[in-house]
């Protein structure tokens, strides 16, 4: 039997308040801590809707809109707008309180798969019917999302079983245990741990490369290409790919192993933004030269850099139309 469900009737929502510990060295929210809290609350309310399971499988871009200064109120509120027969994707807002200061903070479309034990896809028969202006809006989205999506899912196909560590300059390589507290589900890795985990290491490889201080921008639309568990290590290799004035892109690859148990593989390939910035917190002009790369990856690295604009200009867009819908939604939560 299919159940229908209205989005904003299945929305999960969840309100943090910002201490001195979930900031980094400019009293400002850490974008990593960030990334985690939406990714905890996504996957509620992704498991609210297929009552059951579920893992992240991809996450559309994510962008840093306004800082967060420590002492804020953070609301995040998560509502399924697409489901596919083994996926629902959360759409998640954030938004500040900071004196009577409210301003958007992010937003991002996730795909999670519904699963039962031993981590197979099963079928949750839930369908997303959009009733309003603003679920229509989120539902189009998820659309335009779903089409980018699946040129992510080709290239998956292509990449997964590259473990090699990359040639590339710069490369920064780190190492991480998977543990217990890391883990959901069966052992496996939490996707929030590690966004967070990737997030420190972007900003460290960033930092050397620039000799200077950044704040993380963006991340890229991101696919998960197969799990970590319990007891396994991480490799993660950050190197820096392409600089703008102001920004350095630096790329991610993450691979898992169990020595003598189970084999490496690819767990996922991503690309984080860090601004640079002053000790005024203001855009600072990068000094270091363009990373070594052929002319074909230079071409590559600005046509993401142009994606990026795009992408950022419809997401503040989104993101001030749901502040406002949802400021006054969620008093009566």
């Amino acid at each position: 039997m299919v159940t229908r469900v209205q989005p904003l009737h299945v929305l999960t929502y969840s309100v943090k308040r910002v201490y001195p510990r979930h900031t980094n060295d400019y009293r400002v929210l850490h974008g990593g801590v960030l990334a985690e809290w939406m990714q905890v609350v996504g996957h509620i309310a992704a498991e609210r809707v297929v009552r059951g399971g579920a893992v992240l499988g991809s996450l559309d871009h994510l962008f840093y809109l306004n800082p967060v200064p420590v002492g804020s109120t953070v609301h995040i509120a998560s509502i399924p707008v697409y489901t596919t027969k083994h996926t629902v994707d959360i759409a998640t807002i954030v938004w500040r309180e900071y004196r009577e200061d409210v301003k958007p903070v992010t937003f991002s479309i996730s795909t999670f798969v519904a699963v039962e034990d031993g981590l197979r896809p099963r079928e949750h028969r839930v369908v997303v019917e959009p009733r309003n202006q603003l679920e229509e809006e989120l539902y189009l989205l998820a659309s335009r999302w779903r089409k980018r999506l699946e040129q992510l899912l080709r290239v998956r196909k292509e990449a997964r079983h590259d473990i090699s560590p990359p040639t590339y300059s710069h490369v920064i390589t780190s190492y991480y245990y998977v543990a217990a507290e890391n883990t959901y589900l069966e052992g496996i890795a939490s996707a929030s741990w590690m966004l967070r985990l990737l997030d420190e290491v972007a900003g460290i490889t960033a930092m050397k490369y620039v000799r200077g201080l950044v704040v993380t921008g963006s991340i890229d639309a991101t696919v998960f290409y197969a799990p970590a568990y319990v007891g396994e290590t991480l490799t993660v290799y950050a190197y820096p790919t392409y600089t703008t004035r102001h920004t350095i892109e630096v790329t991610l690859k993450v691979v898992a192993e169990k020595p003598g148990l189970r084999p490496a593989r690819l767990v996922t390939i991503t690309r984080y933004t860090m601004v640079s910035i002053d000790k005024s917190l203001r855009p600072k002009p990068i000094e270091a030269p363009q990373p070594p790369i052929s002319e074909e990856e230079l071409k590559a690295a600005r046509v993401r850099a142009e994606e990026r604009k795009r992408a950022l200009a419809e997401a503040r867009e989104v993101a001030v139309k749901l502040v406002e819908a949802l400021t006054h939604f969620t008093l009566h939560i």
